[in-house]
C-alpha cells in the first residue's frame, strides 16, 4: 500500500478552510475559547487552593481545635451530632497532662446573647476561655489588657471584647473600665482585641 503524504492532508485542510470560512473559524473560536476557558478555571483553582492553604496557616501551625462528635461516618453526621457527649472539664484536665509539649490549652464555651451598654445593645457570640487563650491566639490586644489566671481562679467577671463589638457598643469612647451586661450578669471590660484579619478562621469576632 503506497503512503500518503502529509503535505495532502495539509492541502485538504486548506481547501476546506477556503470552503467554509465561517464553519471554520466558529470551530477554531470554540477551541481557542475552550482552552482560555481551562487555563482560567486551573488558575483560579490554584489560586484559591493556594489562599486556603494560606488562610489555614495564617489561623496557626501548632494548634488543634477539638469539639466532641464523630465527622467520619458517610451520611450519619446529623445524627451523631444529637446524641454527642460533650466534652467535660475532666477532657481538658487530661489533655494537658497528655504531653510535655503541650504549650497552651483552653477549654471554650461557645453561645450568643445580648450584650448591652447603656442604650447600645447587639447579639453577639461570647467565648468562655481561660487566659492559655492569649498565648493561642494570634491578634493580639489593641487596648487594655487580657485577662489572667488571676480573675480565672477569683472568677472575677471581666471581659475582653472583639474590635467590631466595641465599636458597635461604644462608638467613640474608651470601652476599658466600663462595665456591660451580658445577658443578665455584668462584666467590666478590660481590654479590646485588634482587627480580626476578614479570613475563614476569623470571620468572627467575639
Amino acid at each position: 500500500m503506497a503512503k500518503i503524504s502529509p503535505l495532502i492532508f495539509f492541502k485538504m485542510a486548506a481547501l476546506s478552510l477556503r470552503r467554509h470560512p465561517i464553519r471554520s473559524g466558529l470551530a477554531l473560536l470554540g477551541i481557542v475559547i475552550g482552552i482560555a476557558s481551562m487555563t482560567v478555571t486551573m488558575a483560579l483553582g490554584e489560586g484559591a487552593n493556594e489562599r486556603l492553604k494560606n488562610e489555614i496557616l495564617s489561623m496557626g501551625e501548632n494548634w488543634v481545635y477539638i469539639i466532641p462528635g464523630n465527622f467520619l461516618g458517610k451520611g450519619e453526621v446529623k445524627k451523631v451530632r444529637k446524641k454527642e457527649k460533650k466534652l467535660l472539664y475532666s477532657d481538658y484536665l487530661a489533655l494537658r497532662q497528655f504531653s510535655a509539649d503541650i504549650q497552651a490549652c483552653t477549654p471554650c464555651i461557645e453561645t450568643k446573647e445580648i450584650v448591652k451598654y447603656q442604650g447600645n445593645q447587639l447579639v453577639a457570640e461570647i467565648q468562655g476561655l481561660n487566659a492559655d487563650f492569649f498565648r493561642i491566639e494570634p491578634r493580639g490586644i489593641k487596648a487594655g489588657l487580657p485577662f489572667s489566671a488571676h480573675h480565672e481562679l477569683a472568677s472575677i467577671p471581666v471581659v475582653v471584647l472583639g474590635s467590631d463589638v466595641a465599636k458597635e457598643l461604644f462608638k467613640y469612647e474608651s470601652p476599658i473600665g466600663k462595665t456591660i451586661l451580658i445577658g443578665k450578669a455584668s462584666f467590666k471590660v478590660i481590654g479590646v482585641f485588634n482587627e480580626a484579619p476578614k479570613k475563614i478562621n476569623r470571620i468572627q469576632n467575639p
